[in-house]
């Protein structure tokens, strides 16, 4: 892990591509599935420079914009300021930083194998801590279900120069009241390591900045 945070430390910029899906099943059916893809570019300034987008039913779209500290929102027809005290942080929940914080904050849970080109940390198991520390990240939730009975499925891929390349997350539990199973399952890819460079400013911001 060692090599892991001095690469961690020194990496400068990224992009990163999230699949989100919530899925329930009802009688070895799938009766309701939500999915969302969201795409972020991340300079690591401080404070960081990101830029959002958002797809839905195929149409790629302008979520957010973040520079000097100062958030601004796409409303689907232009860009405004936020005015109601959003920060990055709570606009990038795949920063590489908040993942890196909880393979940190649990690493006792997790194991290490490593291959020929990348360094699987893995960890399987029913640890409220760690559905927890995703549950809070992606603002999700299971209601019905004992938490503490919430299966974690977690992985993360480094590649050769201890980057994080990629981090898989499921979690399911069994709400028996209803006779439903519920999934949520997360995929991060990263890319561009320290090669994203700077965020051109999006169309239609110049009077803002």
């Amino acid at each position: 892990m060692t090599d892991a945070e001095e690469a961690f430390a020194s990496l400068e910029s990224y992009t990163s591509e999230t699949a989100l899906d919530i899925i329930v099943n009802q009688d070895g059916a799938t009766v309701d599935q939500d999915a969302l893809l969201m795409y972020n570019t991340i300079v690591r300034d401080d404070p960081p420079h990101i830029l959002v987008e958002v797809e839905d039913m195929g149409l790629r779209y302008f979520h957010s914009y973040t520079v000097d500290n100062v958030v601004y929102f796409h409303d689907g027809a232009g860009w405004m300021e936020d005015i109601s005290g959003y920060g990055p942080d709570e606009l990038s929940y795949t920063e590489y930083d908040n993942l890196w914080d909880i393979l940190e904050r649990n690493e006792r849970h997790f194991t290490v194998t490593p291959s020929a080109n990348t360094v699987e940390v893995s960890y399987f198991g029913q640890d409220a801590q760690i559905y927890n520390a995703f549950r809070s990240l992606f603002e999700l939730d299971f209601y019905g279900v004992d938490t503490a009975s919430v299966e974690n499925d977690v992985r993360y891929l480094f590649n050769g120069d201890a980057l994080l390349e990629e981090v898989f997350y499921e979690a399911k539990a069994a709400n028996h009241s209803t006779n439903e199973e519920v999934i949520l399952r997360i995929h991060i890819r990263y890319d561009d390591l320290n090669e994203a460079g700077d965020l051109e400013t999006p169309e239609g911001m110049e009077d803002l900045l």
